[in-house]
This record gives C-alpha cells, sequence and structure tokens, in this order.
C-alpha cells in the first residue's frame, strides 16, 4: 500500500466506524471482510483527494467539497430519491462524513474556514462545529455574524430548557452587531424558534416580547425578513386581546416599507448589473408589505365568518361550499402540487381525515390553477392549460395517494381574502362557519387540539 493510500485507508475506517457500518461492531472472524472493504474505499479517498496530507494543509478546499456534495444531493433529487427533508439530511451527512477527511482544513482564509464548519455541522459533528463557530464568533465582520447565528442554532435545544438564557444570547448579539444589510435575515430564525416556545408554553406576552426586540433593534430598511416576524405573530395579539394594537402595526409597518419600496423604485440605478441587485432589494421591501397585508388579512377573518370560495371543479368528492358545510368543522389546506412543502404534510393530512372524517370533520384541500404541474417531484411542467392540469390530477391524487377532498377554486391558492401569502396554510372553521385558526406552517399538534374541541362543542 502507497503512503498516501495508507492515510486514506486510516480515514476510510475512521468513516466506516463513524457511520455504524464497520469494524467497531464486527466480530473477529468478519475482520478480514471488514479489511477488504476499507481498503477498497481507501483506494477511492485516495484518488478523490489527491493524498490529502494529514495536517489538512492540502486536498480540496471546503467551497469545492460543498460544490461536489451540492451536485450529488440536486442528481438525487432530480431522481426522486430525496422526497422529505429528513432523507435529504441523511444523505447530505453520509456525504459529508465521506468528504471530511479528505478537505483542507488549515491555513484557511475566513470564508473557507466558515464553509468546512458548515461541513462538520453537515456531517453531524456538532462538537467539532460549535467549537470551530466559536472562533469564527469572535470577530466582528459578517462571517462573525453568521457564526453566532450558527452556534444558537445548534444550542435550540436549549430554548426549552432555559428560554431565558437563549434570550440573554440574542441580546448579546445585538449589543455586539449593528444592524446591516448585508445580513437580510437578522435573528429571524432565531426569533421564530423562540417566540413559538412561549406561545405554545401559555406566554404570549413572551411572543410578543422577544419579537419586539428584535424589531426595536432593527432600523426600517435593515434586515428585512425579521420584520415577518410582526406578521407571523398576530396571534399572540389576539389571544390577549391585543387586537387593535396588532392592527395599528401592521398597517404602519405596512405603509413604510410600501413608501420605501415606491422611493427605491423612483431611483433605480441605469447600470444593469446594479440595477438588476436595487429591483431585487426593492421586490423584498415589496414582499414585506404584502406579508403586513396578508397578516391584517388573517386577523380581521379570524373569529369572524369565513370568507366563501367559488369551487370549479372537485376530486374525491361531490360538488361542496362552505355554506352546504356548516354543522361540521372543517379543515381549509391551501397547496400545489409543485409545492414539496404541501406534499410532506400530506401523510399528516392523510391522519387526520382517517381519524375524524366519521366524526364531524371536513378536510378540503384547496388549490386554484397554476399554469404549471409537479411530476412526481421529478420536474416541473409549465405552460399547461386548465384542461390539461383537470387531465393530470387524478395521476397525481393516485401517486400521493390522496384520500380526502380536493377543490380548485377559482382564485389562486395565495388568497389575498384570507391572508395567505405561503402555502401550505391551513384553516379551521367550526360549525357555525366561523374561521377560528389560520396557520402557516401547519402546527399538527395546535390543529389536532383545535379539531377535537370544537367537534365537542
Amino acid at each position: 500500500m502507497f503512503p498516501g493510500q495508507a492515510v486514506a485507508f486510516f480515514r476510510a475506517i475512521n468513516y466506516v466506524i463513524r457511520t455504524n457500518h464497520g469494524i467497531a461492531e464486527l466480530e473477529v472472524k468478519n475482520m478480514k471482510k471488514a479489511i477488504v472493504s476499507c481498503m477498497a474505499l481507501s483506494l477511492v479517498l485516495s484518488i478523490s483527494s489527491g493524498c490529502a496530507s494529514k495536517e489538512g494543509a492540502a486536498g480540496p478546499l471546503p467551497s469545492e467539497v460543498q460544490a461536489k456534495i451540492r451536485s450529488a444531493l440536486s442528481e438525487k433529487r432530480k431522481n426522486n430519491e430525496l422526497e422529505t427533508y429528513e432523507l435529504y439530511a441523511a444523505a447530505r451527512k453520509e456525504l459529508a462524513l465521506l468528504e471530511i477527511e479528505t478537505i483542507r482544513s488549515k491555513g484557511l482564509a475566513r470564508d473557507e474556514q466558515y464553509k468546512y464548519t458548515e461541513l462538520l455541522t453537515w456531517a453531524e459533528m456538532t462538537d467539532e462545529a460549535i467549537a470551530e463557530y466559536g472562533k469564527l464568533a469572535k470577530g466582528s465582520d459578517l462571517t462573525a455574524r453568521e457564526a453566532s447565528k450558527q452556534l444558537f442554532d445548534l444550542q435550540i435545544p436549549e430554548v426549552k430548557e432555559d428560554p431565558e438564557g437563549y434570550e440573554k444570547m440574542l441580546a448579546d448579539y445585538r449589543a455586539k452587531f449593528a444592524p446591516s444589510p448585508e445580513d437580510s435575515f437578522g435573528l429571524y430564525s432565531q426569533v421564530a424558534v423562540l417566540s413559538r416556545h412561549y406561545n405554545e408554553s401559555g406566554d404570549p406576552e413572551g411572543a410578543i416580547r422577544i419579537v419586539m426586540d428584535e424589531i426595536d433593534y432593527l432600523s426600517t430598511d435593515a434586515p428585512y425578513f425579521s420584520f415577518r416576524l410582526l406578521s407571523a405573530r398576530y396571534q399572540s395579539y389576539l389571544d390577549l386581546g391585543r387586537k387593535d394594537e396588532i392592527i395599528e402595526l401592521l398597517a404602519e409597518y405596512q405603509h413604510k416599507f410600501e413608501d420605501i419600496a415606491a422611493e427605491r423604485e423612483k431611483n433605480a440605478p441605469a447600470d444593469e448589473e446594479e440595477a438588476k441587485e436595487y429591483g431585487r432589494t426593492t421586490k423584498s421591501y415589496e414582499s414585506i408589505a404584502k406579508a403586513m397585508q396578508s397578516g391584517l388579512a388573517r386577523i380581521m377573518i379570524t373569529n369572524a365568518q369565513a370568507p366563501d370560495f367559488t369551487f370549479t371543479h372537485f376530486f374525491n368528492t361531490d360538488p361542496v361550499d362552505l355554506k352546504r358545510l356548516r354543522g361540521q368543522v372543517v379543515m381549509i389546506d391551501f397547496w400545489a402540487t409543485w409545492c414539496g412543502p404541501c406534499i410532506g404534510t400530506f401523510p399528516e393530512l392523510r391522519e387526520i381525515h382517517a381519524e375524524y372524517k366519521d366524526k364531524g370533520l371536513f378536510v378540503l384541500g384547496v388549490t386554484g390553477f397554476q399554469g404549471s404541474m409537479s411530476n412526481h417531484g421529478k420536474e416541473r411542467v409549465t405552460e399547461l392549460s386548465e384542461e390539461e392540469e383537470l387531465a393530470f390530477m387524478p395521476e397525481f391524487i393516485e401517486h400521493q395517494n390522496v384520500t380526502w377532498p380536493l377543490a380548485f377554486s377559482d382564485r389562486n391558492c395565495y388568497d389575498i381574502e384570507y391572508g395567505i401569502t405561503g402555502i401550505p396554510t391551513s384553516g379551521i372553521i367550526d360549525k357555525k362557519g366561523i374561521v377560528r385558526l389560520f396557520t402557516h406552517p401547519a402546527n399538527k399538534d395546535q390543529i389536532i387540539a383545535l379539531i377535537e374541541e370544537l367537534l365537542a362543542e
């Protein structure tokens, strides 16, 4: 065995042990077979890595390895091998573990060191990733910001154990880093997790506080994603009887973002590349304004009579409308065939339909003509006529095992009157036709609890 192959051989053993498929659990009589397997794998590793040195100073850059892994995952998706996030994460982990020992890890620029640490995260080498992110977070640049947020994400389990401690970490971040347009997400995902925890723990005041801490920290034209939290938190205000307050806040920020978008549009630069970027951020502010408008619409219909639909085509049911469904609890699911997260909720919808259909619940999937269809996740077929979309539905229903009723509305699945700007969105309507809940993304436990409560009324 050549020296480079020897290094790769021991890396292969390390990989086999780490993935729980190899010699750590074999009996002695199977050791020869394991060694042969490891030698074969070592040859692949030595070729792909160029026999990287054990010091980590040679081999491909982390960015190159990331590109290689993403390409492999993309191919798997095209082949319909990664239908759920769990399958995607498992495949990414396996590929990252296979590559992690071969890549350059010493003498890297900060951006490459960040990508190397991302690979450790993909490989679920959490302790190593926390140590590396901790080093990167000591700076004050954009990389330090992102490393800090990755540390928060790796410590998500601490939210339930010590929400106050997690909240303090976010406050420390704000004290260290000023808002920056380069950091478009802000603390959106971290605050969303913590505010959701407070709300689900029966502390809507805490949910509102953590969102407003983020909003107050940002200037209006700073990270725009975090402002979405305001429209997402309307239920907390409703729970506290503060409907007028959230309506006023949403309307205020809606107008602010509409004004910013209009100003940016008016002063757009002439240079084509700069104008393209300028246009992207203008659309971002327009998007936030729509999110605020959506939040307002959801508030206005919550605890009010459900706006009616005109349904044009039905599957798995005779023609229905909301008025004819009075006396039953109705669960409406807004979706589209091309929406992966929508299809990801189908097992839950199937389960809810099976459990409660004979107890007074009517589950109804609502979509509209999209001009395109998803060919079972393999490709998106575009420029379809309404007739072609309808003709495809029986095949889609059979392939996805859709057991509940579906209906095409005369409106888009992004229904402004219902305040829907993202799908899947689920709504619950009580026996009197009153909207009791709208949630995006769907929260299965919350939905089931409300369904059971309403069925018992």
